[in-house]
C-alpha cells in the first residue's frame, strides 16, 4: 500500500502504520466486513479481512490491562460477564457466547447463504446480536454451563478444540 498517496494524505501516524499490515501478503478473507459493521479504521481501506483483525484487538488487550489471552478471556467474561460474538475461520461458523442470562450458553449459527457477494458477517440472518437470549435461529446449542462459578477457559471446547486455541484463529466481532 502506498501510504504516500494523496488519498491518506493527513491521516495519523497510528491509523498508517496499521494500514501498513493490510497488505495482499496479509489478507485472510475478502468481502469479509459490511460496511456498517467494520472497524472504523476500515473506512480507509476496504472490507477484508486481514491477519491482524485475528483474535484479541489492541483495544481488548489495553481494557483487560493484560497481553495473555487467558487473562483477556477471563476479563471479559468471568468479570465483565460480557456477551462474545465470534466468527472462527476453522469452520465458517459464528459463535455467541451468552453469559448475562443463567444459563450460560454457547450457540452455533452456520451461514444461511454462501453467496460470495454478500460479506461474511451478514451471511448469519440474527446471529450478529449478543443479546444474553437464546436466539431461536441458532443451528445448534454447543454448550450450556448452569453453574455461576464455571471456569468456561478450562471447559468450553468447541469440536473438541479448548476456547483459548479456537479465539487464536477467530474473529471476534463484538463483546457487549
Amino acid at each position: 500500500m502506498d501510504l504516500h498517496n494523496n488519498q491518506y494524505e493527513g491521516m495519523p501516524e497510528g491509523l498508517r502504520k496499521y494500514l501498513d499490515g493490510c497488505t495482499e501478503e496479509n489478507l485472510i478473507m475478502e468481502n469479509f466486513y459490511h460496511p456498517f459493521q467494520k472497524p472504523i479504521v476500515f473506512t480507509y481501506w476496504n472490507n477484508n479481512l486481514y491477519k491482524k483483525n485475528i483474535s484479541w484487538s489492541n483495544a481488548d488487550m489495553a481494557d483487560a490491562r493484560s497481553d495473555n489471552p487467558e487473562h483477556i478471556f477471563r476479563y471479559y467474561i468471568d468479570i465483565m460477564r460480557l456477551n462474545m460474538l465470534f466468527f472462527w475461520l476453522e469452520d465458517g461458523c459464528m459463535y455467541n457466547i451468552a453469559t448475562e442470562k443463567k444459563p450460560i450458553t454457547v450457540c452455533r449459527y452456520r451461514p444461511r447463504t454462501t453467496d460470495k457477494k454478500v460479506p461474511i458477517v451478514d451471511r448469519f440472518g440474527e446471529a450478529h446480536s449478543c443479546s444474553g437470549i437464546i436466539d431461536p435461529n441458532f443451528d445448534e446449542l454447543v454448550a450450556t454451563f448452569r453453574s455461576d462459578r464455571v471456569d468456561l477457559w478450562n471447559q468450553l471446547k468447541i469440536n473438541g478444540i479448548p476456547i483459548g486455541d479456537v479465539l487464536k484463529r477467530s474473529v471476534i466481532i463484538e463483546l457487549d
